[in-house]
């Protein structure tokens, strides 16, 4: 740190370990920004991200800047709309946090959690927005990472990764009404390389603009695994994307919510009894811990299904995928016209 001196570095300069961090799998997320302009450090332990005199230099970050909370230094932007390059939430081995409540961030790029610092990001309240619609989100990406999403926050990227790096772990959580994490064009990776865990609650929603598919645990070594939680024990979120799809270290979908046979929680593409249905395929397996949930759809995963609260509803025996099915505690209910027998496959 430099005192009262403006810290305008090339990135190259900061660390060799920043500069590892821009590189991504392209079939998970896409191209990354590609790092560039000067690096401006958070200078004081909290305040507005708007006031100058919080950054070195006593300048803002400009939108071709990288901004970089570190330092176990926290920044808020409460009102207004501030725009950064680049933006980094820990970093360098120190962690640093982000809360955005009331007001908007616009960055090409995002990493929450990287080079060994730890980093905490929320995105809080109606009106509160942070747009990274070029390029990437990374939550977990060279150090642990946390995103809230809540109470109509929204947050656009062009792509997304939560737990990118191996040995790392990414937490990111959508939750209540009006909350919305959105995918333009890439991809939503759960689980890259490192543990990637997705939890969407109480009406909160995860958003494709191509409605692709969310691969969990996609590194081709196996090292990545996702998690999805559909609720977390109250209400249920949505996702509208085709499907979820276990690649290489595969992955869980929990359902855990509060839904009842008379307002069944619908596993599709806007929460709908009418809506297409979320398949579910590869190398993934089904975990139903709470709630009644109506399954549908000629889903093909194969890790099976345990059932150890709650209901499902089902139509078909291919809702189930390919493995066993597990009544651990929980239960089944035939749909109205379904005979299909799947007596071969139970396990209680």
């Amino acid at each position: 740190m430099m005192g009262t001196y403006r810290l305008r570095m090339k990135f190259t300069v900061l660390s060799l370990a920043v500069l590892f961090c821009v590189v991504l799998s392209p079939l998970c997320s896409g191209q990354a920004f590609a790092a560039s302009g000067d690096n401006v450090f958070w200078n004081v332990p909290s305040g507005e991200w708007s006031n100058p005199a919080n950054w070195q230099g006593g300048q803002l970050p400009a939108a071709d800047e990288n901004a970089i909370i570190a330092y176990d230094q926290a920044a808020t932007i409460s009102s207004g709309t501030v725009s950064a390059g680049g933006v980094y939430v820990g970093n360098t081995n120190r962690p640093g946090t982000l809360t955005i409540s009331g007001g908007a961030l616009n960055s090409n790029s995002a990493y929450i959690g990287s080079v060994g610092g730890a980093g905490t990001a929320r995105v809080s309240g109606a009106g509160s927005v942070w747009n990274a619609d070029i390029y990437t989100i990374n939550v977990g990406a060279g150090a642990t990472g946390s995103l809230t999403i809540d109470k109509g926050g929204t947050v656009v990227s062009g792509h997304g990764t939560i737990g990118r790096d191996a040995g790392i772990s990414g937490t990111v959580v959508v939750d209540g009404a009006g909350s919305s994490w959105t995918i333009q064009n890439g991809g939503l990776c759960i689980g890259d390389s490192g543990t990637g865990t997705l939890t969407v609650s109480n009406g909160g929603k995860i958003i494709h603009g191509t409605l692709a598919p969310i691969p969990l645990g996609f590194n081709s070594g196996g090292t990545g695994r996702g998690i999805l939680n559909i609720g977390d024990g109250a209400g249920a979120g949505i996702l509208k994307v085709s499907g979820v799809q276990g690649l290489n270290g595969g992955g869980e979908v929990r359902f855990n919510h509060d839904g009842t046979a008379g307002n069944p929680y619908y596993f599709t593409q806007d929460g709908s009894a009418g809506g297409t249905a979320v398949s579910l395929d590869g190398n993934l397996s089904v975990k139903h811990l709470a709630g009644y949930t109506v399954l549908r759809g000629g889903n093909t995963y194969t890790g099976g299904t345990t059932i150890s609260g709650g209901l499902i509803n089902f139509a078909a025996a291919n809702n189930f995928g390919t493995g066993n099915i597990t009544l651990d505690g929980g239960g089944l209910q035939w749909a109205t016209g379904n005979t299909a027998d799947i007596s071969g496959r139970l396990n209680a």
